[in-house]
C-alpha cells in the first residue's frame, strides 16, 4: 500500500471529543431494565 501511495479509510482513534460546555443527559430507560438487560413493561 505504501508503494502504491494508498491508505486505508477507517475512523482513527479518538475522532470524537465531547465538548465540556454541552450538557450530558441521563439514560432514562435504565430504570425500566432488569438484571438480564431486558425492557420491563
Amino acid at each position: 500500500m505504501k508503494l502504491m501511495g494508498i491508505i486505508a479509510l477507517y475512523p482513527k482513534p479518538k475522532t470524537t471529543i465531547a465538548n465540556k460546555e454541552h450538557q450530558k443527559y441521563p439514560y432514562l430507560l435504565k430504570a425500566f431494565k432488569n438484571d438480564k438487560n431486558q425492557v420491563v413493561d
